[in-house]
């Protein structure tokens, strides 16, 4: 598979750590749920034992957790191009499958309206932008009547840095100074623990994405992998000082696939 993905730059097991710490230390403690509550609660009062397929899983670990929270029963599959992350199956329930699977290309037809909840996280590294509408597509094709999507991602207009660097500096401080002076939330209405943790793991993504794009093109902004990692290392020393603050929003889409005895589709948006 061509693509732009600049991750998974490191061994194995680096990678599956990073993974996991991204789920527990910087996505749960924001998101707070698995699933957002209605679509999980829809999900217990099924007539038939629930199935839910997670796309882009990683390592399995949104679906090792999810089964926690659901009776033995329930069907719960994971779909990566990339199996080499994948938990080893004596690491899961029994409950829980990983699988090879692109979501840029059709899946099997065996698969059409077998999931009642499809889940979705953090594509945006990993499709280029002519690339959503096949994504939706194919993801659409594995819904039962009335299932439900969640899709999970960032768009590269809401990552922020508070105070931005240099470019930026002049107006960007000018304004904290005075949100600052008259008691405005500055730092995302995160906690300080929670907040530089974030930023530790955002920076450490970065310096992947920042050596990956130098792998796959020529920059004219930064020339070197050393010129990256002082970058990095800056700005993570600029975190560590409360000198900015790192964040990014999340948005967690919702959709209904629409029934016979449904008007339309319902589409919630949660930010």
């Amino acid at each position: 598979m061509d693509s732009p993905y600049t991750l998974n730059r490191g061994p194995n097991a680096g990678e599956e750590q990073r993974l996991h710490n991204q789920h527990y230390n910087m996505w749960m403690p924001v998101a707070k749920h698995l699933l957002p509550p209605h679509i999980f609660g829809s999900l217990v009062k099924l007539e038939h034992p629930p199935a839910i397929a997670d796309l882009a899983t990683g390592t399995g670990i949104w679906l090792r957790d999810l089964a926690t929270k659901l009776a033995s029963n329930a069907r719960l599959d994971g779909y990566d191009y990339d199996t080499s992350k994948f938990i080893q199956a004596s690491h899961l329930p029994e409950n829980v499958r990983l699988f090879p699977g692109d979501i840029l290309k059709p899946f099997p037809e065996r698969l059409r309206a077998q999931y009642d909840v499809i889940h979705v996280r953090m594509l945006i590294l990993g499709l280029k932008a002519d690339q959503w509408a096949e994504a939706a597509r194919n993801i659409k094709m594995l819904l039962r009547p009335g299932g439900w999507i969640v899709w999970e991602d960032y768009g590269h207009s809401g990552i922020t840095c508070v105070p931005v660097t240099k470019e930026f500096a002049l107006w960007s401080n000018a304004e904290v100074q005075y949100a600052r002076s008259v008691g405005r939330d500055i730092i995302f209405g995160l906690p300080e623990n929670l907040r530089k943790t974030t930023g530790r793991l955002f920076m450490a993504a970065a310096r992947q994405i920042l050596k990956g794009t130098l792998d796959k093109t020529e920059s004219t902004v930064i020339k070197s992998h050393e010129e990256a990692d002082a970058i990095v290392d800056k700005v993570i020393s600029d975190i560590e000082t409360d000198r900015c603050v790192v964040g990014f929003y999340i948005h967690v889409i919702t959709g209904q696939i629409e029934t016979k005895d449904m008007g339309r589709t319902t589409v919630y948006l949660k930010q």
